[in-house]
């Protein structure tokens, strides 16, 4: 018969996940009757080539306004934690 317990706890955090990418594709096509080319629109919000979400730029504009992380070292930490490597000129644009 039990008559008590020890209980011990270990407060981690978990294991990195690797970035989400998502891919959109515009595909173009040709009218074969009038020769008009017409392409596919991107979603709403997709306005370049590559761009950052609106999770990862949170983080960007928190680490470097509110912790007053460097530039540089904010870069570092990004691509350590999460791969994603960002220069100054993309940090400045995201905060």
């Amino acid at each position: 018969m039990a008559t008590d317990h020890v209980a011990r706890q270990v407060f981690d955090l978990p294991e990195p996940q690797p970035l989400i990418v998502t891919e959109d594709r515009a595909h173009g096509c040709r009218c074969a009757a009038c020769g008009t080319n017409t392409r596919a629109a991107f979603p709403a919000g997709v306005t370049a080539p590559v761009q950052y979400g609106a999770r990862i730029a949170a983080f960007v504009v928190y680490l470097l306004h509110y912790q007053l992380l460097p530039e540089k070292r904010l870069a570092a930490l990004m691509a350590d934690l999460f791969g994603v490597k960002l220069v100054g000129a993309t940090i400045a644009r995201i905060s």
